[in-house]
């Protein structure tokens, strides 16, 4: 009986073992500092989450904007900033953030493997990407910013397809709307400067429209047939009056030979 626990105890051992090299973590690395740095490398299968927070004695004078290099690139391939806020990396690679950090008692970044969060409301801070949204063809874009001085206050946005590296669309300006007519899997690259705040809308109305093309369709055809309908009628009636006048004139003629 020991024997076969103990052989038991051992299989149990030897599976625990070896299932500890199979798994391996996708992404899930959390860097700390208090002042400017590089960090260590993390890597992305596809989607990225990257979380970041701060602590300070005054937002006033604190500073916090953070570049995502690829390893072995000395170009840049993504940035951030704010004092806090979430954004989203869309390639796969081996990264890692170079930080720019002043007048803070702490930052941390958190990133975690994400297969995409969809939305339609976006917001924040500073420079961020958002979550995707679907577009069916014809999308209404609004935004709004909140800000001290208009003089200083800089927003603007790309819109890009998923897995393409050539943005699809461009709008700037504190306040506006614009139209957007492409399909597919999107995202906003937003670049923002001295705002308190800023928010993205996104409206749908391809369904809608298609809704509104079909029931104008409809009474297209209930109105023609409506019309056919009435000529129909309209001809069976002629018929009607024409048959009652040949059948008068023929008793006219049979009264007329009888007279004669």
């Amino acid at each position: 009986m020991g024997r076969k626990v103990k052989n038991l105890l051992s299989c149990v051992f030897f599976l625990l073992l070896i299932f500890s090299f199979l798994v391996v973590p996708i992404v899930g690395d959390t860097f700390t500092g208090t002042g400017s740095k590089t960090t260590a490398t993390f890597n992305s299968n596809g989607i990225v989450k990257v979380v970041w927070t701060t602590t300070y004695d005054s937002p006033d004078y604190a500073l916090f904007s953070v570049y995502t290099y690829e390893q072995g690139n000395s170009i840049f391939k993504d940035s951030f900033s704010g004092l806090e806020g979430t954004t989203y990396y869309y390639d796969d690679g081996t990264l890692y953030f170079d930080v720019s950090a002043a007048n803070l008692n702490s930052w941390t970044i958190t990133t975690s493997d994400t297969s995409g969060e969809y939305s339609t409301s976006f917001s924040g801070f500073g420079s961020v990407n958002t979550k995707l949204f679907t577009c069916s063809g014809n999308v209404k874009i609004t935004w709004t910013t909140t800000y001290d001085s208009p003089d200083y206050a800089y927003f603007s946005v790309f819109t890009y397809e998923l897995g393409e590296s050539i943005f699809e669309d461009y709008f700037d300006g504190l306040s506006g709307e614009t139209y957007f007519y492409q399909s597919g899997n999107f995202y906003f690259d937003v670049s923002a400067a001295n705002l308190n705040s800023w928010s993205i809308i996104v409206e749908d109305f391809g369904e809608s429209q298609t809704t509104t093309s079909e029931s104008q369709t409809t009474i297209s055809e209930t109105s023609e047939s409506q019309t056919t309908n009435e000529e129909i009628t309209i001809g069976l009636e002629m018929i009607s009056v024409l048959g009652v006048m040949s059948l008068l004139a023929i008793r006219l003629q049979v009264r007329t030979r009888r007279k004669t």
